[in-house]
């Protein structure tokens, strides 16, 4: 129920069908305080007794409160709406199992950048970061759907995504976007070769440090005490170590198109 201002909403939309079959198209609108519409169908089958989901990507610019739901064909349908609450700030999605794990980014102000310069005095003040999540099963499935996100985070559970997921994640770095990949226990999925294109290391290891020491420009406090699992290796052509510890790579980053990983 919560969105960036403007930008493509990704929604997933469940349909069941307890009637006989029917053939049509799920339409998706989404209203603004403008009160301009814009109309989105989607072609749909229903066999008598089954169940559809379909992903959704209205557009929801000139902050547009609302998304409604109809099915237009051979049946009658029960229509449904979503209210949308637009919110400002950075957007930080996390695919995967651990929903809420990114809450305490909501706590973080976004610092503004040195040397640029503000069109109005104080203009980040009150911007902050807001987290988002989607299992990857939701997760979009079109370059778009991530359009809204300043940054998205893959974490275990993201070993079930399906290749025109990843295909959409790989598009969306290529045009920009920022991506973080979570190693250490859990990250099975990096072992997906649908995962492999986007890896800054080969030759992936599973390794422990007795604690987790990273350099001030990327952390400027110092993390607690503990051992911590990582995810190491070597760095691919372009990649490059940010941070190692013990002659391990324990940070590393690579350009991707016009995005990074």
């Amino acid at each position: 129920g919560m969105a960036s201002r403007g930008g493509v909403y990704p929604i997933a939309v469940s349909i069941h069908n307890s009637g006989p079959s029917a053939d049509g198209a799920l339409i998706v609108k989404s209203s603004s305080m403008s009160d301009a519409l814009r109309t989105y169908a989607y072609p749909v089958s229903l066999p008598e007794g089954t169940d559809k989901r379909i992903m959704a990507y209205p557009s929801v610019v000139n902050y547009a409160d609302k998304v409604d739901f109809s099915f237009q064909g051979s049946a009658d349908a029960k229509d449904a709406s979503l209210e949308v609450s637009n919110r400002d700030g950075m957007q930080v999605g996390l695919i995967g199992d651990e929903t809420g794990a990114l809450s305490a980014l909501r706590l973080t102000p976004i610092k503004p950048v040195k040397g640029v310069r503000r069109i109005f005095p104080g203009q980040m003040s009150g911007q902050q970061f807001n987290d988002c999540y989607a299992k990857p099963e939701d997760a979009p499935d079109r370059a778009a759907g991530y359009q809204s996100l300043s940054v998205l985070v893959l974490g275990a559970g993201a070993e079930r995504l399906r290749p025109e997921q990843w295909s959409a994640i790989r598009h969306s770095v290529l045009d920009g976007g920022s991506l973080i990949l979570l190693g250490g226990a859990g990250a099975s999925y990096l072992r997906v070769p649908d995962a492999a294109p986007l890896l800054p290391l080969a030759g992936l290891q599973d390794a422990v440090v007795s604690d987790l020491r990273l350099p001030q420009e990327v952390v400027e406090q110092s993390l607690p005490g503990g051992p911590v699992a990582v995810t190491t290796g070597t760095p691919v052509p372009g990649g490059q170590a940010l941070a190692t510890q013990g002659g391990r790579i324990v940070l590393s980053r690579r350009a991707f198109g016009a995005g990074a990983v």
